[in-house]
């Protein structure tokens, strides 16, 4: 799916929501992929809810505040950091730079309805592995997540295809993957399906699928994983 093909939602006053992906479009009917954008000085209020929450932050600054009896915690948010916010937890994202705050939403709906905590990491936090070709960038690891209290969200990567290059056939139990930057395509049970900035492709359990760069650029996606 390509971000034209969106319509756009308005939640709440400053608040525009576009919807990619949907849980009852999936196999499992449990992950999902929304973007969300908040204009000036917009305030996001997230209620307790059974979904895990994994925020990546493409453009604008603000804060997440985590909403608690007693006081907030509260973290500052710039472009390329990534947000953690387990099942049932409560809490609030404020756009507090110029311009709109543009933010991935990928969830998944949790297994139980115990807690956890939140993780928020920039890009110079992320882990990085190089193959030839290819250069992934670990967002949230299966460790971290399942210590933050996260049931079924696997991990979250962002991953960049040098010119020209191919990331071989692979499979997992379920991926959703975002394209940041550049052209290509994800090969899928022998089917090209063609991606640029805004394209969403997501492969059901095990579906065997590759990707290909197509240009003299990088091809910059991120990818969330997650279990039945």
């Amino acid at each position: 799916m390509d971000f034209s093909q969106l319509t756009a939602n308005r939640p709440a006053e400053g608040i525009t929501e576009y919807v990619f992906l949907r849980p009852e479009e999936t196999v499992n009917r449990n992950a999902g992929l929304k973007l969300l954008v908040l204009e000036e000085q917009a305030k996001l209020e997230v209620p307790r809810d059974t979904d895990e929450l994994s925020y990546y932050l493409l453009s604008g600054r603000g804060s997440l505040a985590i909403l608690r009896h007693a006081g907030q915690s509260r973290w500052i948010i710039d472009p390329d950091t990534a947000m953690w916010v387990p099942a049932n937890m409560k809490h609030m994202i404020i756009n507090t730079g110029e311009g709109p705050f543009r933010c991935l939403v990928a969830h998944c709906r949790g297994k139980s309805q115990q807690g956890g905590k939140v993780r928020v990491a920039g890009m110079s936090q992320f882990g990085i592995h190089h193959l030839v070709g290819f250069i992934s960038r670990t967002v949230f690891d299966r460790e971290e997540l399942a210590a933050s209290g996260a049931t079924r969200t696997l991990g979250v990567d962002l991953e960049t295809l040098t010119p020209k290059s191919t990331l071989g056939s692979h499979e997992h139990d379920e991926e959703i993957l975002y394209l940041l930057r550049g052209k290509g395509f994800v090969r899928i049970r022998e089917k090209d399906f063609p991606v640029r900035p805004g394209s969403m492709v997501y492969t059901g359990p095990h579906l065997v699928h590759s990707v290909q760069n197509t240009e003299d650029d990088n091809l910059q996606y991120l990818v969330w994983e997650f279990s039945p």
